[in-house]
């Protein structure tokens, strides 16, 4: 979770130092290196099982109701990896070995284009 640019991990790090040093003046009111209302968006790495990739977010969700799995947008930067401006249905992150299962299964399914891809 972000606050303002702040991850909930480094509020509570640094509530944890001010209060642990309460003596020393100046730890409180130390302000965190993160611009305000910048963040930071976490990476999904791991394999993606993938059975159909198009620009139409209709036909990624059309295939993700067809062979499983849901709608991943290759704009985000949670899939760095991935070529930006398309819509995948996908199931992972898995390990390669579950991606490739998961493939086999979709192309049985009639995904015959099915793949797999590192998320990151």
């Amino acid at each position: 979770m972000f606050i303002r640019g702040v991850s909930l991990a480094a509020l509570m790090m640094a509530a944890s130092s001010a209060s642990a040093s309460q003596s020393t003046v100046g730890h409180a009111d130390a302000k965190l290196s993160a611009p305000a209302g910048s963040y930071q968006v976490a990476q999904a790495c791991g394999w993606y099982a993938i059975s159909v990739c198009s620009q139409s977010s209709k036909a990624a969700n059309s295939a993700a109701n067809s062979y499983g799995g849901y709608v991943l947008d290759t704009s985000s930067q949670a899939y760095p990896n991935f070529r930006p401006g398309w819509y995948c249905a996908v199931e992972g992150p898995s390990s390669k070995s579950s991606a490739n299962r998961r493939k086999r299964e979709m192309q049985q399914d009639g995904a015959r284009s099915a793949y797999i891809k590192n998320g990151c």
